[in-house]
C-alpha cells in the first residue's frame, strides 16, 4: 500500500509526436525530381538504343544459324550468298530506301 501512495501523484509522460519520412527543406524535394527525372530520360534512351539496335541483333542471330548449318552442309557459294543477303538486309535497316 505504501508504493500506491507515492504513484498517485505521478504523470503519465506524452508520447513524441509522428515523424514524417518526407524532406522538409525544397532543395531535397527538387532533387528527387530531378534524379527521377535523370532516371526516366536515362532508360528511354537505354530502351530506344535497344529498339534501334533490333536489326543488328537479328543479323547476328541469322549468322550465327548460318554457321551453323554450313557445318551441316558444305556449299560455300550457298553461304556467301546468304551472307551477302543477310548483309544487304541488315543495311538496309540503317539506311532505308527514300522515294
Amino acid at each position: 500500500m505504501a508504493n500506491n501512495i507515492l504513484l498517485v501523484d505521478l504523470i503519465d509522460p506524452l508520447s513524441p509526436s509522428a515523424i514524417s519520412y518526407l524532406p522538409q527543406t525544397t532543395g531535397w524535394k527538387c532533387l528527387a525530381v530531378l534524379s527521377c527525372m535523370a532516371c526516366a530520360i536515362w532508360l528511354f534512351r537505354k530502351w530506344r538504343d535497344f529498339k534501334r539496335q533490333a536489326y543488328r541483333r537479328k543479323a547476328k542471330k541469322r549468322v550465327e544459324q548460318l554457321m551453323f548449318d554450313s557445318l551441316l552442309v558444305n556449299e560455300p557459294k550457298i553461304m556467301l550468298h546468304q551472307l551477302n543477303q543477310i548483309t544487304k538486309q541488315a543495311a538496309m535497316q540503317l539506311t532505308p530506301i527514300k522515294i
